[in-house]
């Protein structure tokens, strides 16, 4: 309706929705308007300590980093500590589940290529790691792990690191990698994985985020589950696990996952199991992207009720 355009609010309409959608004196509570104010308080935080413009994605990156004081990281009301915590797991579950999902898309590529049984795939794949030694090493699971975790030895330190220990990056180098169809995927999503571990390790201490990394659900696994199966597979040879990666991890995940969804009509497998092997159903190798969350629309709706800025030549949003 031309008459009340939801494009155009008035000043008026600006601070009635302003006051049903963020309330600073809820900031803390388990209300649904506490949880919202809380995380908007900490996206405004980030803003104003900014003393710049930032897209939506600098405005994640730097939530989760938590950078609020140059002492440590993590905000330094306690109020909003929980909710940071939670972003905080958020941001890691999903670096792993990209990590996965870009594993099924290297063992669909690699069916493409001709290899029909995960033997052969867990060779390309050890072929693939040795190429690329640097990225994830040739080594025991548990061998990997403590190689990451000397680096990361407490959340400061782990948030400290931008390059190949940062969550954010690895998801960057994971998309590249399956954009350009590179033998570097299967050793970035290990990566990917066993940065995911030790994260978890750290965060198992830390009150709400204890909670939080046992969220899981049949077709998506809990951080919790996948670093205590890390751990028990730890003295495995990497050949080994590798073969309980694929076939536990990857493909008895997606053969469950797609008889659960399966309708009657359209058929949700992509591989299938036949006298000659694996074979591949799909048209072409999967394509994931990293699951979208809701902070693009709350800093919109932010923008748009006057809580903050908006910087249209560089797409970004300022702290007024």
């Amino acid at each position: 309706f031309h008459a009340w355009s939801i494009q155009k609010p008035t000043q008026r309409e600006k601070r009635t929705f302003r006051r049903a959608f963020f309330d600073p004196a809820t900031i803390g509570e388990s209300t649904s308007i506490g949880r919202r104010s809380t995380t908007i308080q900490l996206a405004l935080n980030v803003l104003s300590g900014a003393g710049r413009p930032l897209t939506p994605h600098d405005v994640r990156r730097s939530m989760f980093r938590g950078r609020f004081s140059a002492k440590r990281y993590g905000p330094q009301d306690v109020r909003l500590t929980e909710t940071w915590l939670r972003w905080v797991v958020l941001q890691i579950r999903q670096s792993q589940r990209l990590a996965f999902e870009g594993l099924l898309s290297w063992f669909e590529l690699l069916l493409v290529q001709g290899n029909h049984d995960t033997e052969e795939i867990v060779q390309k794949t050890l072929e693939a790691i040795k190429t690329n030694a640097s990225i994830f090493p040739l080594r025991k699971p548990g061998q990997a792990l403590k190689l990451i975790q000397r680096r990361v030895s407490s959340l400061d330190e782990a948030f400290a690191n931008k390059g190949a220990l940062d969550p954010f990056w690895l998801m960057d180098q994971i998309l590249q990698a399956i954009q350009d169809r590179s033998e570097k995927l299967a050793p970035y999503c290990l990566r990917t994985l066993f940065v995911s571990a030790a994260f978890v390790h750290l965060l198992q201490v830390e009150g709400p985020a204890s909670l939080e990394i046992q969220r899981g659900r049949s077709d998506r696994l809990s951080l919790r589950f996948w670093t205590d199966r890390l751990s028990a597979y730890s003295d495995f040879e990497l050949r080994d696990f590798l073969r309980i990666l694929f076939e536990t991890f990857i493909l008895s995940q997606h053969f469950g996952v797609a008889a659960r969804r399966f309708d009657g009509q359209t058929q949700r497998l992509r591989i299938s199991i036949e006298e000659d092997g694996l074979e591949f159903l799909a048209d072409k190798p999967l394509v994931p992207l990293v699951s979208a969350d809701r902070l693009n629309t709350a800093l919109s709706l932010m923008e748009q009720c006057g809580l903050i800025g908006w910087d249209e030549a560089n797409g970004a949003y300022f702290a007024k």
